[in-house]
């Protein structure tokens, strides 16, 4: 059996996709988060643009809640 090394460029590749996927992921439950719990207060536009504003960030910005009652409730 042939096993086949990866070359330097391709495991660098294969790292950068593993990292891609995992902030991918990151941003897919902050963003799911914020949304079923956004302040009714603000409109549909402010709300997007508070989800947009967390994508790439690796902590949630939890000033984009208005009071201890809105931040998200997670549970499993």
């Amino acid at each position: 059996m042939n096993k086949r090394l990866n070359t330097p460029t391709e495991e660098r590749q294969m790292q950068e996709n593993e990292t891609n996927e995992m902030l991918l992921a990151e941003d897919a439950v902050q963003t799911t988060a914020y949304l079923a719990n956004a302040p009714d207060c603000c409109s549909g536009a402010e709300q997007l643009d508070n989800m947009l504003g967390m994508l790439g960030a690796d902590v949630m910005d939890e000033d984009v809640y208005h009071s201890e009652d809105e931040h998200p409730k997670l549970s499993m």
